[in-house]
């Protein structure tokens, strides 16, 4: 029981400090309120914080402004860059149109010197039998080997096989010379692609004597075509004469 009193009488104690301190507190806040020096102290306190208020919000007003002004100075540039780039892409399309111009122009200046060059190209040739060629050994429409070559610019004649290979397109002139010996006779045919273009014929068939026959034939070709002389389907004797008195030869140039 005195330990219970003890404890209240502790609790009491300190409630009635708290309650005396709240009361002197408030009463000395009453007091200062009554006071008008205090009042008006506050009150230009108060007055004071407001003016810093209003300078620092001026400030922030000049901040903004000139943040406004540098915003505004950056779109300009930008704008400025936008019109440089749109000049400067339209200067590239006008140089793109240019070099495309040029390019075409260059072109044709090539082709030009092309067709030029393959006008100009000469091309010719002219190849002989080496010696005399028996007919017993001859087959009808079998290629004429003219193996000794004396011209052939362009390179266009083959020895080894007696073609010609048109290199250019154009017109080219052919010619083919027969010549037989004694109770001999010979049907050369001149032959562009497989069809035959003209026919020769030395015929000394009955008779001891030289018979000489020769072509001169006109053609135009394309590069690739292939021309030849061959055997026709007549001929029997001795042989194709090729020696110091008359020869049988295969030639060829291109007019244009």
């Amino acid at each position: 029981m005195a330990a219970y009193i003890s404890s209240y009488m502790f609790w009491f104690g300190i409630f009635s400090f708290l309650t005396l301190n709240c009361c002197k507190a408030a009463e000395s806040k009453r007091l200062l309120i009554d006071d008008p020096s205090y009042v008006q102290s506050q009150f230009h306190q108060i007055n004071i914080d407001i003016q810093d208020l209003k300078t620092k919000l001026a400030e922030k007003d000049i901040n903004l402004i000139q943040m406004q002004n540098v915003i505004h100075g950056l779109a300009d540039r930008l704008n400025q860059k936008d019109n440089q780039v749109t000049a400067l892409q339209t200067s590239l399309d006008e140089k793109t149109t240019q070099i495309q111009n040029l390019t075409g122009l260059v072109q044709s200046l090539q082709n030009q010197a092309l067709n030029l060059e393959t006008k100009n190209t000469p091309i010719a040739f002219y190849a002989h039998l080496q010696s005399n060629i028996a007919l017993s050994g001859m087959k009808a429409h079998q290629t004429i080997i003219y193996n000794t070559v004396d011209l052939n610019i362009g390179n266009a004649y083959n020895n080894a096989n007696g073609l010609f290979t048109a290199p250019l397109p154009g017109t080219y002139v052919f010619g083919i010379a027969t010549g037989t010996i004694d109770n001999s006779h010979a049907v050369v045919e001149l032959v562009l692609n497989g069809v035959v273009k003209d026919v020769s014929w030395a015929d000394s068939m009955d008779h001891n004597d030289r018979a000489f026959a020769t072509t001169s034939t006109p053609l135009t070709i394309k590069a690739g075509d292939i021309v030849m002389a061959r055997m026709g389907n007549f001929f029997g004797g001795n042989s194709l004469e090729s020696d110091q008195y008359i020869r049988c030869s295969f030639s060829g140039f291109r007019l244009y």
